[in-house]
């Protein structure tokens, strides 16, 4: 489990392009999905959804089965999605908006709870660009 200042995740790369417009991972801490719709496909803005669903064997370590938990994006100050408290099995879900072709990002994450041993936390990052 990653705890401290020392946490830091490194990011893992997505490219999205119109022929691969989905990217998946995942690690012992959890799995990370997005898909992307590109504008001229829907018919509004360059958007990401994206899910993280935090790994069982880190859920069994939560005092009391929930977490705090915070969603940014480097590059897209407008963007961050919080939840004080839910479940630790929750099922984490968002869509990131007017998104810029050729420009990198980087989506973070972090979950923060108690566990018997005291603070814990995980942290998940993915830098991601959406090519045409």
């Amino acid at each position: 489990m990653l705890t401290g200042p020392s946490a830091a995740q490194v990011p893992v790369v997505a490219t999205f392009t119109p022929a691969s417009q989905s990217y998946a991972y995942k690690n012992n801490h959890g799995s990370f999905k997005a898909d992307v719709v590109y504008a001229t496909d829907a018919g509004f803005s360059n958007r990401m959804f994206w899910t993280l669903t935090i790994d069982p064997s880190v859920q069994v370590l939560m005092t009391g089965n929930t977490m705090a938990c915070t969603a940014s994006v480097d590059g897209l100050p407008v963007y961050h999605d919080h939840h004080q408290s839910i479940p630790g099995d929750y099922k984490w879900h968002s869509t990131v908006k007017d998104l810029a072709l050729n420009t990198p990002y980087t989506w973070r994450a972090m979950c923060a709870f108690g566990t018997a041993q005291g603070p814990g936390e995980v942290k998940f990052a993915v830098a991601f660009t959406m090519q045409p």
